[in-house]
């Protein structure tokens, strides 16, 4: 069997991370990984989440397994920072291993309720989207969103390929905040019109909450999911915890199902959604939920990890604004001023392969292909040498 197997292209993204690994330069730059990172390059352990895992250990009586919805005390707490409170609509939500398998069993999910099934995806996105929807075998679609180097959504076209060319039963991907990989966020207008373009054509939205309170505050970063929330009847939502916590490997995630459903009908969605779930992991391990419910049912860490979570948003937007002056300043132009105005770790700049592989050889400066830069990897004693490194490219 295994004799027969073929060779598949390399994870561009575990590529960079071993070749940055590889590189004796004591000057290099990991623009390429998406985690956030602190003023000394480290991706740290939030004070919260240390103080947190004490608590667990010291009260720790159990290493039973939980029913495969996982932990349910998690999900209640982050139905609740997603969607509020005071809406009437049914949510049927399961604990994941983070955000990546709570988009795939969506997408299986999907596939199962609707055989011919097609999903539109924003062109550009994060790569997984179109790894993990293709994998479901759905049929993906790309809706236009951002042209590399503008600085702006291309509203109008994307309003247009909603309006002419998806059928009822469509789902469409958006990214709640932080787009992945622009930066570039629908705005409250934006999500109104959407709204109504789902609602006109019988589209159901599938909104991915990665990057919550790392664009304008967590709270505000899912004002448009809430907007959607009240204004259509279904609508998937995939979060994950990895980012705001900044617990990436312990995998905490949820796949949400939002709809009008009554009881009766919502319990046989959630038997539906189970099914689905156990047979890609039977139950997502509980140690990361389990962090977030301490933290989020203590006030003092809860207090102390929302200022945790400013400082990382703070210190990402210090980042932007120095690189666009930083870059103003080298090609006496504006051009790249928006990325000052972008949210969350990602901007993207039109670089070609060849250049990205310079920045690589020639500075130790390291971006995934497509241009894609992340700007929690920028620190006051690097940012002026990727200036520099980056305008070069640039000035090409």
């Amino acid at each position: 069997m295994f004799e027969n197997l073929s060779t598949l292209p390399e994870d561009p993204i575990d590529v960079i991370m071993e070749q940055f690994r590889q590189d004796p330069n004591t000057f290099k730059v990991d623009l390429g990984v998406g985690v956030y990172r602190d003023e000394n390059g480290k991706s740290p352990i939030m004070k919260a989440v240390h103080l947190a895992e004490q608590k667990l250990t010291e009260n720790a009586a159990s290493k039973e397994y939980l029913t495969p919805a996982g932990n349910t005390d998690y999900c209640s707490l982050i139905e609740n920072d997603l969607f509020g409170a005071g809406h009437s609509r049914s949510l049927v939500s399961v604990q994941t291993p983070g955000g990546g398998p709570a988009l795939r069993a969506a997408a299986d999910l999907v596939k199962r309720l609707s055989p011919n099934g097609r999903i539109w995806v924003s062109a550009p996105t994060w790569s997984h989207h179109l790894l993990v929807m293709s994998a479901a075998r759905l049929e993906v679609l790309r809706y236009p969103y951002y042209q590399i180097g503008e600085g702006d959504i291309q509203r109008e076209a994307m309003y247009s390929k909603f309006e002419n060319e998806a059928c009822a039963g469509d789902v469409i991907l958006l990214h709640a905040c932080c787009h992945n990989p622009t930066g570039q966020d629908l705005n409250g207008e934006d999500w109104t019109e959407l709204a109504r373009i789902c609602n006109k054509k019988g589209l159901i939205p599938f909104v991915d909450v990665a990057y919550q309170g790392f664009a304008e505050g967590y709270e505000q970063d899912v004002a448009g999911l809430r907007q959607l929330l009240e204004a259509v009847p279904e609508m998937i939502v995939a979060s994950t915890s990895s980012k705001s916590f900044g617990i990436y490997r312990e995998r905490a995630g949820m796949l949400t199902m939002v709809s009008e459903l009554e009881a009766e009908a919502a319990s046989t969605l959630k038997e539906q959604l189970l099914e689905v779930t156990r047979g890609l992991y039977f139950m997502a391990a509980d140690h990361g939920a389990a962090l977030v419910v301490e933290i989020l049912q203590n006030d003092k860490l809860k207090t102390l990890w929302h200022s945790e979570l400013e400082a990382a948003r703070n210190r990402m937007m210090t980042m932007r604004n120095f690189l666009a002056r930083q870059l103003e300043k080298h090609l006496a132009d504006s051009r790249y001023n928006y990325i000052a105005e972008q949210r969350g770790m990602f901007s993207i700049f039109p670089l070609n392969p060849e250049q990205i592989s310079r920045l690589r050889q020639d500075c130790s400066v390291y971006l995934i292909p497509g241009g894609r830069i992340n700007v929690a990897g920028l620190t006051s004693d690097n940012i002026d040498y990727v200036a520099e490194a980056l305008t070069r490219e640039l000035r090409i």
